[in-house]
């Protein structure tokens, strides 16, 4: 477990080449029923999160702790929290959950989306807010409730605040309620828009409960956000690190099994995951990605599933620079601070245009960020297989196997 909670100069984007349909179809398309004839009700291992069916299940393994901490949660009728995880490690399920739980507790649930505010209003949040009140209050809003919400909605002021905040305080007071706000991870400046997330949740009642979630490698950058973060909510909820083989293996055998009808399930030899762990970081969005695409094949040996990780990765690894991949190539099977990258090339680059480069490359999810524990430092860290991968997609994109267009 992360022990503490811990753009300028952008680097130029080389033009991004696209397959054609038929071919990308080839590459990306996980439809059809090829997992019937493996013995599964349903993709066992879909990248997307688990639905409000599927969190009471075998399907939703581990997080044990997480998942108490939100239950015990729920039952408050105050506070906000925020879960925190690396990315692809299972937030959006954990808000599922969340609803799940609040739905069970008798609460009413609301969910926005904190991405369609990008210019950091509040009056558009609100409106936003407002909106998913009328539709989840229908038919428990009084006339005096209701024109206080229309009159907002056409003509929000800054004096509108005060009475806005006494109705719905008097409103969540009869009806306790959830916010749950999803992707506050991906906006594009968490440093920023942290301040923002403050003013709106100081101006919610304190009688309506907030969720919300954050990338752990977002906000490790910065003594600021993390210091507003817990001015702003009770305590993070934060997701574990899967760094062992025993624990990834608890993940994939019970979506396998959760799913599975068959006589006799697959097992996956132990390379498999270690190949897994070392390309994903414990990634489990990657990891399903890459199973979903070597389970609807029938050979499920290590180079095969290195084979896979290229076709799947292959319109992440093409628009790479040259500079991209020889920071890459010194980085590939080693964990790296920003100095040490820099003394380790060939050619002169400033640090803060290797740290945007590989920013960029960690949202794309082909390098690895986390804080040292020993010196807190960021530290950066590529696959031992990524230079393998370069190449063979490099020969992917050249062969008459995927013809590309601009």
């Amino acid at each position: 477990m992360y022990s503490k909670l811990n753009k300028s100069n952008k680097p130029k984007k080389t033009k991004q080449m696209t397959p054609n349909n038929s071919q990308h179809k080839t590459l990306q398309d996980h439809g059809g029923k090829w997992f019937e004839n493996k013995g599964f009700t349903k993709n066992p291992f879909s990248p997307e999160p688990l639905g409000l069916d599927e969190v009471n299940t075998g399907a939703f393994v581990g997080r044990q702790e997480a998942r108490k901490l939100i239950k015990d949660f729920v039952q408050e009728n105050s506070g906000a929290i925020i879960v925190v995880s690396d990315i692809g490690y299972g937030k959006s399920t954990m808000m599922n959950f969340t609803e799940k739980c609040a739905k069970e507790a008798g609460k009413i649930i609301l969910r926005i989306d904190p991405r369609h505010n990008q210019d950091q209003e509040k009056t558009i949040f609100f409106r936003a807010l407002i909106k998913e009140i009328i539709v989840k209050f229908a038919d428990k809003l009084n006339p005096g409730e209701s024109k206080v919400f229309d009159d907002f909605i056409k003509s929000g002021k800054e004096e509108d605040f005060h009475n806005l905040f006494k109705t719905m305080t008097l409103l969540f007071r009869r009806h306790p309620s959830v916010l749950i706000m999803d992707d506050l991870d991906k906006l594009l400046d968490f440093k920023k828009h942290i301040y923002f997330v403050k003013e709106i949740i100081d101006l919610l009642p304190k009688n309506l409960q907030v969720i919300t979630t954050g990338d752990i490698s977002q906000i490790m950058n910065s003594k600021i956000v993390v210091s507003v973060i817990y001015q702003i909510f009770d305590f993070p909820v934060i997701l574990d690190e899967i760094t062992q083989i025993s624990q990834l293996k608890e993940f994939v055998y019970g979506r396998m099994n959760a799913y599975f009808s068959g006589d006799k399930n697959i097992i996956f030899e132990d390379k498999i995951f270690e190949l897994l762990l070392d390309r994903t970081r414990g990634n489990l969005r990657e990891v399903f990605r890459y199973l979903s695409s070597l389970l609807k094949g029938d050979n499920y040996s290590n180079e095969e599933l290195v084979s896979v990780m290229v076709k799947v990765d292959v319109m992440r690894l093409y628009p790479l620079d040259n500079t991209d991949k020889q920071i890459l190539d010194v980085l590939a099977g080693k964990s790296m601070e920003i100095s040490a990258i820099k003394s380790a090339l060939a050619f002169n680059l400033s640090p803060q245009m290797i740290r945007n480069r590989l920013d960029e490359m960690h949202q794309n999810c082909l390098v690895y960020k986390y804080k040292s524990k020993e010196n807190k430092k960021i530290i950066y860290q590529a696959p031992k297989i990524i230079s393998i991968m370069m190449k063979e997609s490099k020969d992917l994109w050249s062969s008459d196997q995927l013809k590309v267009q601009a």
